[in-house]
């Protein structure tokens, strides 16, 4: 009785005139959320995690990124950008 196109566009019709995408800004006043800390600085300025950590050497370098290194110079002498 009805065609799939028709039962499509009803549909399409029927959801386009109610879906309207919005933006919406929101951020919560001071004290109205527990975990609401004013915004300071980047915490990549300042880390206040471990840094300069040991990184352990597991042999010798893979196959894979040596041909990525290699394809990454080719590209930089093509192109004379320094990535």
């Amino acid at each position: 009785m009805f065609k799939k196109t028709s039962m499509g566009v009803a549909a399409l019709t029927f959801l386009s005139s109610d879906c309207k995408a919005t933006k919406i800004n929101y951020r919560p006043p001071e004290g109205a959320t527990p975990w609401h800390k004013a915004a300071t600085h980047s915490s990549w300025d300042e880390p206040t995690w471990k840094v300069d950590y040991f990184v352990p050497n597991f042999g010798p370098q893979s196959v894979d990124v040596s041909e990525t290194q290699s394809n990454i110079a080719n590209a930089e002498d093509k192109l004379k950008h320094k990535l």
